[in-house]
């Protein structure tokens, strides 16, 4: 009696509460989906996706492609997608239908927390920078509802080098975090390294594209040059147990994407893809898409194939599914 006359009336005790409850209540219908191998069932399950690329994360049967099973590595990847996707994506229309395929894509993968970047140069392609900002508000009003949407400014290794507009374009609200993507052979760090430490001041995450076919120690380069909060693949962190630990002791995030390291000939299968490592080793791992559209695989796919290949049980990839919603 005493504890109900004390949270009579709190609506934050019972607000946590419910939170708990639809927690516990996920927690079971997720290990019910993996056991009964049910993808529609998980596509049910509330989950965040932290490594997406708004351009390429809508459904490729929605847009009637098929593309290959493995890539010839990062290149033959960007062969495809000039091929494919550029002429569509290279007026403000055409690629404003990639970003909002990819939302709705999320949507329907039951992604409720999205972190997706938005390249530079889609920016570039509206009247003014203010007009884009607008639309990407616009996107996520409309999607409100459904599913959390924060943007991750999106920058090219081999092509960006305007710095002053871009940190003009991170200072906005619309913005939670900066990307650096593209070929990792083209490292160029020091050049981004002033406009990552600015970003990081203003309370943005920090990530970049790193590790996914170099070294742990090109990893930890990167981390400690561009300041980073999260690293987008990593998966060569496993050639060093030091650099692993180090990584650990800073707390530094890894947003896997299993399915596009094999399909662009990073490893062979799912069992012997290094994430099983990553996580015994105590990395903070999420499990993301990348993208859909060339590797046909949303999270709820990636978790029922690590489920299937026995690499992480059902507990283990529970444990996996929320890290990617500590910040939803």
């Amino acid at each position: 009696v005493d504890l109900r006359n004390k949270i009579q009336g709190n609506s934050a005790y019972f607000s946590n509460m419910e939170t708990i409850m639809q927690e516990n209540e996920d927690y079971k219908q997720f290990k019910k989906a993996l056991r009964e191998r049910d993808l529609s069932a998980l596509k049910k399950i509330a989950k965040g996706d932290l490594h997406n690329h708004a351009a390429l994360g809508g459904s490729p049967k929605k847009k009637g492609i098929f593309p290959p099973d493995k890539f010839d590595g990062y290149k033959g990847m960007k062969q495809y997608i000039n091929t494919a996707f550029y002429p569509e994506m290279s007026f403000l229309e055409g690629y404003k239908r990639y970003v909002e395929a990819t939302c709705q894509q999320a949507i329907e993968d039951g992604v409720i927390y999205l972190e997706t970047s938005i390249d530079y140069r889609f920016l570039r392609m509206f009247k003014d920078i203010y007009s884009a900002f607008e639309y990407l508000d616009s996107l996520k009003n409309k999607y409100k509802n459904s599913c959390k949407i924060n943007y991750d400014l999106g920058l090219s290794r081999g092509s960006f080098r305007d710095f002053s507009m871009a940190k003009e374009i991170i200072s906005d609200s619309v913005f939670s975090g900066i990307d650096l993507y593209g070929d990792e052979s083209n490292q160029l760090l020091k050049d981004f390294a002033d406009l990552f430490i600015f970003s990081r001041n203003r309370g943005k995450i920090c990530k970049a594209h790193i590790g996914e076919f170099c070294s742990a120690s090109e990893i930890f380069d990167t981390v400690n040059i561009l300041s980073l909060h999260e690293v987008q693949h990593g998966v060569h962190i496993i050639d060093s147990d030091d650099i692993i630990k180090m990584m650990v002791d800073k707390d530094v995030a890894f947003n896997v994407c299993v399915t596009s390291n094999i399909k662009t000939g990073g490893f062979k299968d799912y069992k012997n893809h290094p994430v099983r490592k990553m996580f015994d080793d105590g990395l903070l791992i999420t499990i993301n898409s990348d993208d859909v559209l060339l590797f046909c695989s949303g999270v709820s796919d990636e978790f029922l194939h690590l489920y299937n290949s026995k690499v992480f049980n059902e507990n283990e990839l529970d444990i996996i599914r929320k890290n990617g919603l500590r910040r939803c």
